[in-house]
């Protein structure tokens, strides 16, 4: 969801509704903040294959990459919806 927010701030769409604004360099996917050291992600591969995400960005979520790769015939959809905290 972050993605639209992104996308808009790159293109000067301005959103009149958002607790923050979005910055265009580099924004974190979870936030939309630009340049924080506190937003940098570390994506982890264990051995058994299992991905983890780290990340101390406030707005952060957990998600597992294991649902979205399988899906289910009642479920086919792989994408993650997401509540977005700034708008």
């Amino acid at each position: 969801h972050m993605g639209i927010h992104i996308l808009r701030a790159f293109y000067g769409v301005l959103e009149d509704n958002l607790k923050e604004l979005v910055g265009i360099q580099q924004p974190c996917g979870f936030c939309g903040q630009s340049e924080q050291d506190k937003c940098k992600v570390s994506i982890r591969i264990k051995t058994n294959g299992a991905i983890t995400l780290e990340t101390q960005c406030s707005y952060q979520h957990k998600f597992h990459y294991v649902n979205v790769d399988t899906g289910s015939k009642n479920r086919p959809c792989r994408n993650i919806p997401l509540k977005c905290e700034i708008c």
